[in-house]
């Protein structure tokens, strides 16, 4: 199974949770995902990929779900682009 595939995957099953979970799952589908490119353009398309193929498979409550899903892909694709793809730090205890 591709890295996109697999994260299309793990999207449906948050997508049919109601609760705050559903949104570490989606954060770890992301990383995941991530972590299967090692160059930075090849994260920012496969998360482009992953929103792309999210948006053309019906899910439940697909507008609260996908304007998520949405926000968080933007997120870390403006964090790609800008810092280069660098880890991020830890927040501060």
């Amino acid at each position: 199974m591709t890295p996109v595939a697999r994260c299309l995957q793990r999207f449906d099953q948050a997508s049919i949770r109601r609760d705050a979970p559903a949104v570490a799952l989606v954060n770890a589908a992301l990383d995941e995902l991530e972590a299967a490119f090692d160059r930075p353009g090849a994260r920012i398309v496969a998360l482009e990929a992953v929103l792309h193929a999210a948006r053309e498979r019906p899910a439940p409550d697909a507008g609260t779900f996908g304007c998520v899903l949405t926000t968080m892909i933007d997120r870390r694709q403006t964090r790609l682009a800008q810092d280069g793809g660098r880890p991020r730090r830890p927040a501060a205890a």
